[in-house]
């Protein structure tokens, strides 16, 4: 009795702890231009789960042809919000003027740049959706539906944050990078995921279970769902049942395998760059 009641005492207090641990609410995009400075096209860039925009875009940069430029969404510390993410694109689309533009989202990163292109109607350029190994409802997702609904009313604070980051640090499988990644900005990801405050955490998975999928007013030129071989071994997604429930918005989904992507690691974004952007751009 006296250990459940001191483990709710710590619980509530660490929870109020969390008004004052990681409360950024504003939506930050990230800008990586074309070297030769001639914009043709723009990646829009939507990370996965607790992905850090900074890292994937100086993963990516090294990989870019001269005419192609990126733009990255970073999510607040607290919400994803993309009401707020759609706004400050289309402000930032209409000052770029790309001649294509590409919405690329990673695993959750697929639900919210579906939902921000939805409510894109003014958008007159050419769009394509790539989905990376997207989840399109929690169910996709191989995580209990008790995490989701623990999401939605609870944030946590400096203790919760300090056993997430206890957890993240545990020893793990990792993917094999590529022979020219930089381990400096793998070791970096690797360390923001690790510290991004259960606020972030919490944040993101609320997102993911509030989602619900909804066909959108204005269809992009194609969409692509991007996996990795043997996609029924990814430890976060069950893909064919993902890809299936995508269908039913966008009949025309086109799925393309990512052959040196192993199905054990989802999303290696950091680790292997040049083969994700050869997917992205060679739709």
């Amino acid at each position: 009795m006296f250990t459940a009641v001191a483990l709710a005492m710590l619980v509530a207090a660490d929870t109020a702890s969390g008004a004052f641990h990681h409360r950024g609410k504003e939506t930050s995009l990230i800008s990586i231009p074309p070297r030769s400075g001639d914009l043709s096209t723009l990646i829009v860039v939507f990370p996965g789960y607790l992905m850090p925009a900074a890292e994937l875009g100086r993963a990516f940069a090294s990989h870019l042809d001269a005419t192609t430029g990126l733009l990255l969404v970073q999510y607040a510390e607290r919400g994803v919000d993309p009401t707020a993410i759609r706004a400050s694109l289309a402000l930032r689309l209409r000052n770029l003027r790309p001649e294509r533009i590409v919405f690329y989202g990673a695993s959750m990163g697929g639900m919210c740049a579906h939902d921000v292109l939805r409510g894109m109607d003014g958008l007159t350029t050419p769009v394509d959706l790539v989905l990376d190994t997207a989840p399109a409802s929690s169910q996709d997702v191989r995580r209990p539906g008790w995490f989701f609904t623990l999401a939605s009313s609870y944030r946590g604070g400096y203790l919760a944050s300090g056993v997430w980051r206890l957890l993240a640090n545990l020893p793990a499988a990792r993917p094999t990078p590529e022979l020219d990644a930089d381990r400096d900005i793998i070791n970096s990801a690797r360390h923001h995921y690790a510290t991004a405050g259960m606020p972030a955490v919490t944040s993101e998975a609320d997102y993911i279970g509030a989602f619900r999928l909804r066909a959108p007013s204005r269809h992009p030129d194609r969409v692509v769902y991007l996996h990795a071989h043997e996609p029924v071994h990814d430890p976060l997604i069950k893909v064919d049942q993902a890809i299936a429930r995508w269908r039913t918005v966008y009949p025309a989904l086109i799925t393309e395998e990512i052959k040196g992507r192993q199905g054990g690691w989802h999303i290696p974004l950091v680790e292997r760059p040049k083969e994700t952007l050869k997917a992205i751009t060679g739709i």
